[in-house]
């Protein structure tokens, strides 16, 4: 029984069922751990861990740290054959407690809303051993459902390849511990934070061309202006530790780019819905560090 919803799930871990990677290759060497955190998320969750079933890549593990969902996503993660874990906890630290629960000598992180193409871990992999790299860049395709995702959709292409607004998902799991893991009192930009250690430890980091499909579903302004507010009061933080990455990253949508310029001639409306969508965030950003600075 779940203590904190009442809800009568299976509540200990499962073990993933893992099969031999093709071609002979090590089986510790090789293993994948896919970590993916979650809370209510039954409505995308059965997709994420069925491209993760779909891999060409077989030997995964897969490791679910639940935030005690009062939905099915406890269940569909043990249908799945999941390692289930249930942890109060925000993202970074549940990303923290998986990678020491994990048994990978890679780590990938997802979240639950994400599909992934059937060769990204094989890419990834390939990509590590061929160039020498200990993370990997996954670029990221919005699937949009409604106005306010396509603006949304239209932002991340204006940032495609951009170093400033693309992190590592897949790691080599022994670097991730080696830099200390995701900051906890982060609840923005710890990926970026994570990001930015490993450079500056030294270690290569490199891209691959597969594509992480991201279902963020119907979005709404209330969702979005909320969301920003609660990242503002971790901003300062993250701020205070990568003041120049924070300034970049926040710079104006429109940038410098000539395809940025390209994009908003061509789709004048959902750009403009961009622009409002911005403002609004920069607003409640605003107001979230206001708050934290009151509640200090």
């Amino acid at each position: 029984m779940n203590q904190k919803t009442g809800t009568s799930y299976e509540t200990e871990e499962r073990e993933a069922t893992v099969n031999e990677v093709d071609q002979g290759t090590s089986r510790n060497e090789h293993l994948v751990s896919i970590i993916i955190p979650t809370l209510n998320s039954e409505r995308t969750m059965a997709r994420c861990l069925q491209s993760v079933k779909n891999q060409t890549h077989k030997y995964i593990e897969t490791i679910v740290v639940d935030k005690y969902s009062n939905d099915k996503t406890a269940s569909i993660a043990q249908y799945f054959s999941a390692r289930l874990f249930l942890k109060d906890s925000e993202r970074s630290a549940a990303r923290n407690f998986g990678v020491r629960n994990a048994k990978g000598s890679f780590a990938f992180f997802l979240d639950s809303d994400m599909e992934l193409t059937p060769d990204i871990v094989q890419q990834c992999i390939a990509a590590c051993l061929a160039k020498g790299a200990e993370a990997v860049i996954i670029p990221e395709e919005s699937i949009a459902n409604g106005f306010l995702s396509e603006c949304r959709r239209m932002e991340k292409k204006m940032h495609f390849g951009d170093r400033f607004f693309e992190a590592p998902r897949f790691f080599n799991k022994e670097i991730i511990q080696k830099v200390g893991g995701y900051n906890e009192s982060l609840i923005y930009g710890e990926d970026f934070d994570l990001y930015i250690r490993i450079q500056k430890a030294g270690y290569k980091t490199c891209r691959v061309q597969s594509k992480i499909m991201h279902h963020e579903g119907e979005l709404s302004m209330k969702e979005i202006v909320l969301k920003a507010n609660r990242y503002g009061k971790s901003l300062l933080l993250f701020v205070r530790k990568n003041p120049s990455i924070a300034m970049k990253k926040h710079r104006p949508v429109i940038g410098v780019h000539i395809r940025n310029i390209e994009l908003a001639f061509n789709d004048p409306t959902h750009f403009t819905g961009l622009i409002i969508i911005k403002i609004a965030e920069y607003i409640a950003y605003f107001t979230g560090i206001l708050t934290s600075i009151l509640d200090a």
